[in-house]
C-alpha cells in the first residue's frame, strides 16, 4: 500500500542518501563561495525534482499523481532557472530555495494528509513537510543570512530530510518484504 503511495523504496533511498550526501557537503565546507553554493542548490533541487517526476512516470502510483507531479516539476522548474542565472544574488537564491522549501513542504504535508489513514508512518512526510517550511520560514525571517549561515540552514535541512526519507524508504521496504494474506 505504501509504495503506491510513496512509489517505489528504491527510489526513496536513492533521494535520501542523495539529499544526506548534499547535507554532508553543505556542513563541511560552510564557507564555499556563493557560486558554488548556487550550483550545489540547483543541482540538488533538479535531481530530487527528476526523482519525483520518475516516480509519477515509472512508479506504480495510484493516488497523489498530482502532488509527485506538482512537487517534481516545482524542483525541475527551480533547478533550471537557478543555473540560468548565475549571478544570482544571495538575497534572491534565499528566496528561490525559500519558495522551494515552502512549495515541497505544503505537497508532503497534504501527501501525509491523505496518508494518514492508510499507512502507520505517514506521519513522516507530514514531519518532512514541516521542516521543509519551517525552513522557508527560517530564509524568509533573516534574508541579510551571510553564505555560511545559508549553508549550515540548508546542510542540517538537507541532512534531517534525507534521514527522515530513509527511514521512509526502509518503512516501504518493510511492507514489501511482508507476506500478503
Amino acid at each position: 500500500m505504501i509504495n503506491e503511495i510513496l512509489g517505489d523504496w528504491r527510489w526513496l533511498t536513492v533521494r535520501g542518501v542523495l539529499t544526506v550526501l548534499f547535507g554532508i557537503t553543505a556542513l563541511a565546507w560552510p564557507h564555499v563561495t556563493l557560486w558554488a553554493l548556487l550550483v550545489l542548490w540547483a543541482m540538488f533541487v533538479f535531481i530530487d525534482g527528476v526523482f519525483s517526476l520518475s516516480t509519477v512516470i515509472f512508479g506504480n502510483l495510484r493516488k497523489n499523481r498530482g502532488w509527485w507531479l506538482f512537487r517534481g516539476l516545482a524542483g525541475v522548474t527551480i533547478g533550471v532557472v537557478t543555473l540560468l542565472w548565475p549571478s544570482v544574488t544571495a538575497l534572491a537564491l534565499l528566496i528561490v530555495i525559500a519558495i522551494w522549501a515552502f512549495v515541497t513542504g505544503m505537497a508532503q504535508i497534504m501527501i501525509a494528509l491523505i496518508l494518514r489513514r492508510a499507512v502507520r508512518y505517514g506521519w513522516v512526510l507530514g514531519a518532512l513537510g514541516a521542516i521543509s517550511i519551517i525552513l522557508s520560514l527560517l530564509l524568509a525571517a533573516n534574508p541579510r543570512a551571510g553564505a555560511v549561515v545559508l549553508a549550515w540552514i540548508i546542510g542540517w535541512y538537507a541532512l534531517i530530510f534525507g534521514m527522515m526519507l530513509l527511514t521512509l524508504a526502509w518503512v516501504a521496504h518493510q511492507e514489501t518484504m511482508t507476506p500478503k494474506i
